[in-house]
């Protein structure tokens, strides 16, 4: 009985030993693989370190690239502000050279227009002295043919003092004719000049152009400070000398010869007339100038009701200065 009891004994721990070596290499061959698994983890582990790595390494570069970019952004904002309000400035000028060009090419448009209305005065005036001069011709022929009818003293006495008046009044008329010729040829050349000018102006850039205003305005100030202070007194006194001469020849009774004494005094005193007259006009066109000349000197631009004030308030100024010339 002892002898079954250890041989039982023994197979059953031979048994159980080898269900604990089985178990044994069971364990040993999940240890090992569990070491397989901890060397694929820790391969896994240290490759996605390396990608974190490289991540944060990625992260730092393009934060820089970010704040670089950010910069140059920034930059260009700022440039393409500055360049939109150069862009601005410079459509301002645009339009303020553009306008000044249209109103000096009005201006040129109306000066060549009274140019072309000048050019046709004088030929009208040309027309005029010719024919005058055809009259001329005619009445000194007649006159002769009358002559040689009438043989009598008496009526060659009547018709020299007739042909003398006709001749004076001729003569004034002719004299008339030509002050007036040479004062429209006066006032072309002037317009041809002032033509030149502007041209010069439109061809020129819109510095040059303001430039040449400035002057040309502070010239006209000095101008018309010289006439108001000389100008207005001299041709005062002037007119009031006529006058008073004037009064003394009707006073003393001096008659020019030939009958012509009365015509003389007539023309005088229209002379003296239209003498004042002028002087008065001149004298409001004068007054209102200087305002004219702040107006236009405070704007960059002439509109055109302006500029038409002040073409009428020169020519006024010429052409009184040419009728007291005359």
């Amino acid at each position: 009985a002892l002898e079954k009891e250890l041989d039982r004994r023994s197979s059953d721990w031979s048994f159980k030993l080898e269900k604990y070596q089985l178990e044994e290499k069971r364990l040993r061959e999940r240890v090992r693989e569990l070491a397989e698994q901890n060397v694929s983890l820790q391969r896994e582990v240290s490759s996605l370190t390396e990608r974190e790595t490289e991540s944060k390494s990625v992260m730092t570069h393009s934060d820089q690239q970010l704040k670089v970019l950010t910069g140059k952004a920034e930059n260009m904002k700022g440039e393409i502000l500055g360049l939109q309000q150069n862009l601005l400035e410079l459509q301002d000028r645009c339009k303020t050279a553009e306008e000044n060009r249209d109103c000096l090419r009005r201006n040129l448009e109306e000066k060549d227009k009274e140019c072309k209305d000048l050019h046709k005065s004088v030929a009208r005036l040309l027309r005029t002295c010719s024919e005058q001069e055809k009259t001329i011709i005619g009445l000194r022929d007649g006159f002769n043919e009358d002559l040689r009818k009438n043989q009598s003293a008496e009526s060659i006495d009547k018709h020299i003092k007739k042909m003398q008046m006709e001749l004076m009044r001729l003569t004034g008329i002719e004299s008339a004719l030509r002050r007036e010729l040479e004062s429209h040829k006066f006032e072309e050349d002037s317009l041809r000049q002032e033509n030149i000018t502007l041209l010069n102006r439109l061809k020129g850039d819109g510095k040059e152009c303001i430039v040449a205003t400035y002057k040309l305005d502070k010239e006209l100030c000095a101008r018309i400070c010289c006439l108001q202070n000389q100008g207005l007194t001299m041709l005062n006194e002037s007119t009031y000398l006529c006058s008073k001469l004037l009064e003394f020849i009707k006073g003393n009774g001096q008659i020019i010869g030939n009958g012509l004494g009365g015509q003389f005094i007539v023309e005088s005193e229209t002379k003296i007339h239209g003498l004042k007259s002028g002087t008065e006009g001149l004298t409001r066109s004068l007054q209102m100038m200087p305002s004219l000349l702040k107006e236009k000197s405070n704007l960059l631009t002439i509109d055109d009701d302006m500029l038409a004030k002040l073409n009428d308030q020169s020519s006024e100024v010429s052409f009184f200065y040419r009728f007291s010339i005359n």
